[in-house]
This record gives C-alpha cells, sequence and structure tokens, in this order.
C-alpha cells in the first residue's frame, strides 16, 4: 500500500563522540548531516552509542535518521531551542515539513525531557517528540519515545505514512499522547504506546481535508485517557478506520504529582518510596466521537482485548459550536453525520463503574451501529437502595468523555443507547464482575 522506497544511499555515518561535559548541543552537527545526505540525493544519518543532546532537528526529503542501539537523543529543556521562524515550522524534537521519503529507525531512544517544563505555565511552549507536517511516504521502525513535554507522535496531512514496532512511553504532563494521526494511507502496526493522554488518536481539524484509510493493527495501548480513539477534533471528514487485533491495559506509570490516589483506588497500586503508581485505569477503551459537525463513517474496531479501562465502548455524536482548541482556521463542519461502526470481538472486563454508551446530542445521532460478539465482566455498584433515571441530559456541547454523565444516573451498568439510531447487538454479554451487584438491567434504551 505505501510502497516507500527503499535508501539506496550511501549512509553518512558521523560516530561523533559525546562532549566532554555531557551539555553541549550537538544540533548544530547532525543538522548539518541530515542536509548534507539531503543534498547529496539521500542517505542515512546514523547515531551513535551515547548520549546526544539536541535542539530541534528537521528531517529533510530522503533522508533517514537512525538510532544505534544504545543512542539517546536528548532533547533540551530551552523552549528557544526549538523556535521557529513566525511558527512555521512544529515545535518537536524531530520534525519534518513538506518531505518526502524520510524515515526514523533503529533501536536507539528519543528522550524529549518533558520534567524540564512547568505544566502551569499555559503560555511555555512544549516541544512534540516528533511530528510530521505534510510529508509523503514516511516510515517509523523500532525507535523510543521516552516523556516528551506534549504530543509523542504527530501525523499532520501525512500520506503513505507506515510505523513498525515504535515504543511511547510518555508521562511528564497531562497532554502526552502517544500517536496522532490525521491523514490518508497510514498504517501503524506491532506498537506499544504507555501515555498520559490518549494512546492512539485520530482526529480531523480541517473540513477540506479527508482523513482517511488508516489502520491500527497489533498495537498495545495504556493510557489515563483513552485507548483508541476517534476525535475530539472531528471537524471534517473521517472514514475507513480501523482497530484490529490490539490490546488495551492499565498504564505502567503516572507521576503522583499529576494524579494524586483517588479515594476509590480500585486498582491502582502506589510503589513504596517512588514517585510513580504502577497503573490506574484509563477513561475509555475504544472511543468513537463526531462533536464537531464532521463526517465520521466505516469505523471498525475488532479483536481487541481489555483490561484497566472505566468505559469499555463509548460513541458520542455531539455539537461544540464550532470549538476552536488551538489551530488556525478551525471552522465546524457541515456534516454532523457519524454512521456505519462496527465493534466486534471485544473481551475482558472494565475497571470502573462507568457504562459503555452510544448517545447523540444535537444534530448529530449515531447510525447504524453494530456491537458483535462482545463479553465485558463489568463492576457493579453494589448500591441497591437509590433510584435509577435517566435525566434526559442532551450535553451537546460539552467536551466528549466517558465519565460526562453521572454513571450512578444511567439506567444500566452496561450499555446505555439513548439519540442514536439503527444500533445492533448480535452476541453481546455484559457480565458483573464476581462478587458485585447491581439492580440495574446489563442494557437501556431509551
Amino acid at each position: 500500500m505505501l510502497g516507500v522506497r527503499k535508501f539506496a544511499y550511501c549512509v553518512v555515518c558521523l560516530a561523533v563522540a559525546m562532549f566532554a561535559d555531557g551539555g553541549e548541543l550537538e544540533t548544530a552537527k547532525w543538522q548539518s548531516a541530515i542536509d548534507a545526505a539531503n543534498a547529496a540525493g539521500g542517505g542515512a544519518v546514523v547515531i551513535p552509542a551515547g548520549e546526544h543532546p539536541t535542539g530541534m532537528l528537521l528531517l529533510k526529503s530522503n533522508v533517514e535518521l537512525r538510532l544505534e542501539k544504545g543512542a539517546r537523543l536528548v532533547a533540551s529543556g530551552n523552549p528557544a531551542d526549538y523556535a521557529t521562524s513566525g511558527g512555521a515550522m512544529p515545535r518537536a524534537v524531530v520534525a519534518a515539513v513538506c518531505a518526502t521519503n524520510v524515515a526514523v529507525t533503529g533501536d536507539g531512544e528519543i528522550f524529549g525531557n518533558g520534567w524540564a517544563y512547568d505544566y502551569s505555565r499555559g503560555d511555555q511552549p512544549k516541544p512534540m517528540g516528533l511530528c510530521f507536517r505534510k510529508c509523503r511516504k514516511v516510515r517509523l521502525e523500532d525507535f523510543t519515545l521516552r516523556d516528551a513535554a506534549s504530543w509523542g507522535i504527530n501525523i499532520f496531512q501525512c500520506e503513505d505514512l507506515i510505523a513498525r514496532r515504535v515504543k511511547i512511553n510518555c508521562h511528564a504532563g497531562v497532554c502526552t499522547d502517544g500517536f496522532d494521526i490525521e491523514g490518508k494511507n497510514i498504517i501503524i502496526e506491532d506498537c506499544d504506546v504507555d501515555s498520559g493522554d490518549d494512546a492512539y488518536c485520530v482526529k480531523s481539524h480541517d473540513v477540506g481535508y479527508a482523513v482517511e484509510n488508516v489502520v491500527v493493527r497489533g498495537c498495545t495501548a495504556r493510557s489515563h485517557c483513552n485507548a483508541f480513539k476517534i476525535g475530539t477534533a472531528t471537524h471534517g471528514v473521517v472514514r475507513n478506520i480501523s482497530f484490529v487485533n490490539c490490546r488495551a491495559f492499565a498504564s505502567r506509570r503516572v507521576y503522583r504529582d499529576l494524579a494524586p490516589m483517588p479515594e476509590d483506588p480500585l486498582n491502582w497500586k502506589p510503589i513504596e518510596g517512588a514517585p510513580w503508581y504502577l497503573c490506574g485505569p484509563g477513561f475509555g477503551c475504544i472511543n468513537v466521537e463526531c462533536v464537531d459537525g464532521g463526517l465520521v463513517e466505516n469505523i471498525v474496531a475488532d479483536d481487541i482485548e481489555m483490561e484497566g479501562f472505566q468505559t469499555p465502548i463509548f460513541v458520542r455524536g455531539g455539537d461544540r459550536h464550532g470549538f476552536n482548541d488551538g489551530h488556525a482556521d478551525v471552522s465546524q463542519g457541515r456534516w454532523f453525520t457519524l454512521r456505519n461502526v462496527v465493534i466486534s470481538n471485544v473481551r475482558g472486563r472494565a475497571d470502573g463503574r462507568t457504562p459503555s454508551t452510544i448517545t447523540g446530542a444535537g444534530k448529530c445521532r449515531p447510525c447504524n451501529i453494530v456491537l458483535k460478539d462482545i463479553d465485558l465482566a463489568i463492576p457493579g455498584e453494589g448500591k441497591n437502595d437509590k433510584p435509577y433515571s435517566w435525566p434526559g441530559e442532551d450535553k451537546a456541547g460539552a467536551y466528549p468523555q466517558t465519565n460526562m454523565f453521572d454513571s450512578y444516573h444511567l439506567p444500566s451498568y452496561g450499555l446505555f443507547i439513548d439519540k442514536a439510531d439503527g444500533v445492533r447487538m448480535e452476541n453481546v454479554k455484559f457480565r458483573l464482575r464476581s462478587g458485585t451487584t447491581d439492580t440495574r438491567p446489563a442494557v437501556c434504551e431509551k
């Protein structure tokens, strides 16, 4: 599908020794190597084993950045080292703009140094780990990205991109997504994400650009937010998206300062003497949203194993009234359509008391939603004396999140459906977990 050309060029291998003080930036040295490989028609810039402090590196067409085993690009913690002229370039440790046939590969690591930033300051620029903007033929393989200051790997209006065996572990801040995907003909396979925010997230900011033909398969997600998600930004067309043969588990770590131990811990496990919790349930496993007037259609989530998330399935149509999340020239779409979603072969357990929901609001009602071969164990709330009544909340303009409704008011413990058309279920089982009780039915449709 991608047809990415092999790098049949000379290899530019600069075996640069570490600076004696370990702190002087090597940005200019590596950027010069990238520029030289590009000028020569293409090549691989090889980062040898060792620590390599750097500011932003800008990849050019036909260049591969290869991280040898033991190599570690250490991002500068100074926002000035990611400054761009007039904001024309994205802020990232490794970036590429309008480039063709680029790659980041190898068994080394990119350390985003997110701990150097003050997250209480919204005005402080925080670089992403990697960002590819309007590129074609991109290949990402084998490397590890750790603790970016912002999103992990941002794919914006790129075409023909493949990511294989990439590992992302980012918990330095709150908005630390794993993969943010906005492009065409994208394959992400056999990757492992452990993130403070969404793990694999497909978005659409441009009403004139169709995000389509995206496959996420054989991947693992750990997240304190959502594992496999379409949204929140859904202004344009999003279609033909598949999450297949994937796993979603509790996150391996969360920094105590960002998420204090909750009163009702469920499976949170503090590590004695360490600044981390071992795990904590994320919000949603499978999230399909259309809340900005977009067209979201032909969505498949199949063969998903899950545990460590509060809500297994969240399908939401809404209307945020032209919400702009910081992107320039973002306008509301004209479709308000969420349709043709098949969620099948999902198994495991929920680790929270917010049931799955399929709900619409405003102009957007989910349509033609199929749930098939679902087997999930749900923790009952254990309260037998509280009446349940759906207050008919619309919340059309609210931020779509699995806990947007009071779970104790929802009249079912497994799945609640409201303002949705053509929801079909086949061999769907929501079972109470052993030792728990609940007086509500498993499924309720208003």
